[in-house]
C-alpha cells in the first residue's frame, strides 16, 4: 500500500508542535481560529496573502460553516499536510 504524499506519522512532537502553532494563531485565546486571525498569521510570512484568500482557505476546513476553525479540525489538517 502506498502512503499519500501528505502522510505525516503522528508523534508526540508532531502534536505538540501543532498545539503551539494553533495557540500562536488563536490570538484571542478563544479556542477557535477566525478568518482574521488566520489572515494576520499567514500575512506575517506571505506578504501578498489577502483576506479573501484567508477566508477561502478557512472555508476549505470549516466543517460546520461557522467561519471558524476548531482546534480538532486544525490538528487534523496540519498533521495531514
Amino acid at each position: 500500500m502506498t502512503r499519500p504524499k501528505f502522510f505525516v506519522p503522528f508523534t508526540w512532537n508532531t502534536l505538540q508542535s501543532v498545539d503551539e502553532v494553533f495557540d500562536d494563531v488563536d490570538t484571542d485565546n478563544s479556542g477557535v481560529v477566525s478568518a482574521d486571525e488566520l489572515y494576520k498569521s499567514i500575512n506575517k510570512i506571505v506578504k501578498d496573502f489577502s483576506e479573501s484568500e484567508a477566508t477561502k482557505l478557512l472555508k476549505e476546513f470549516d466543517g460546520d460553516n461557522d467561519g471558524k476553525l476548531t482546534y480538532r479540525v486544525y490538528q487534523i489538517s496540519r498533521c495531514a499536510s
